[in-house]
């Protein structure tokens, strides 16, 4: 019992001692906070919209930003900070389920590959080779295509198109870890290889797949926002960031404002989320601990 409570207690320590680190740093604690707000927003936006996002106002078609209409209104007079503030729920949705899949199915194949080696390490890095060799982006939108348009299925494209990235960083870190003390003597008292992996090596590789996780759902979100924008991604009605870019581009010139804050909206979402990744990865470093 003891030695179970010792355990709780480094644990704690680590992950005290990790968010520590990472108060200092300004920028990290920003990108955190701000991550914080819009999870806030996508979960209360019933509360916050003050429109429905497919409320219309054929009256106020291309208004200005205004008192009524926060930041104007679109080509059908529906409110731009509503459809806003709905559309982070799509985008986040987005992004998080993309990621979760990339990262469950990555981790998995690289688990695999960098605990057993050999034969079964060479076949699946060479399967990965020819699949890394097609970018993420253009991979991403052939299984779109081929699927068709739809962010149930622009979820699964992006999570596709995205696994190589965490299966071979997972592997790498296997690879470094399947050889310390620690693990020998689990292999030496006879433990089945899924304890071995789950138990012993997985948690010490989780650092660096936290830090690609949290940069990876800023890179899920725009590509889900490219997506969109070129039809295969959310279909009207949904409000979703990168298909309201789309919807005013041909308006562009003369109501700036569709595009404008959509874009802004994007930008800092995946700027918080960058600064919150690098601000992980530089508390989570093994040589910043003392």
């Amino acid at each position: 019992m003891s030695a179970e409570i010792k355990k709780k207690k480094k644990k704690e320590s680590r992950f005290l001692s990790t968010l520590s680190r990472l108060k200092k740093n300004k920028m990290a604690m920003a990108g955190l906070i701000i991550v914080c707000l819009i999870l806030l927003m996508a979960l209360f936006a019933p509360l916050i919209a003050p429109y429905g996002y497919e409320e219309q106002d054929l009256a106020h078609m291309f208004s200005s930003p205004s008192s009524d209409h926060w930041m104007g209104t679109d080509n059908l007079g529906r409110d731009i900070f509503s459809r806003l503030v709905y559309g982070s729920r799509q985008s986040l949705k987005i992004g998080f389920l993309s990621v979760l899949m990339a990262s469950v199915i990555g981790i998995t194949l690289g688990a695999i590959a960098g605990y057993y080696g050999g034969k079964v390490d060479n076949i699946l890095m060479r399967f990965l080779d020819v699949f890394q060799s097609v970018p993420a982006m253009l991979m991403s939108i052939a299984i779109a295509a081929t699927l068709g348009a739809g962010m149930n299925n622009a979820i699964v494209a992006i999570g596709i198109g995205t696994v190589p990235i965490y299966a071979r960083m997972t592997r790498a870190q296997f690879l470094s870890i399947r050889g310390m003390e620690y693990v020998e003597a689990a292999v030496a008292i006879n433990a089945k290889d899924p304890r071995i992996i789950a138990k012993h090596i997985l948690p010490n590789a989780l650092s660096p797949m936290i830090v690609q996780m949290t940069m990876g759902v800023a890179g899920a979100i725009l590509t889900a926002a490219s997506l969109s924008f070129i039809g295969l991604g959310a279909q009207p009605p949904l409000s979703e960031w990168g298909a309201m870019l789309s919807a005013g581009r041909s308006y562009i010139r003369d109501y700036p404002h569709l595009v404008m804050f959509p874009g802004i909206t994007i930008m800092i979402t995946v700027l918080s989320l960058n600064m919150l990744g690098d601000g992980l990865r530089d508390a989570l470093d093994p040589r910043l601990k003392n």
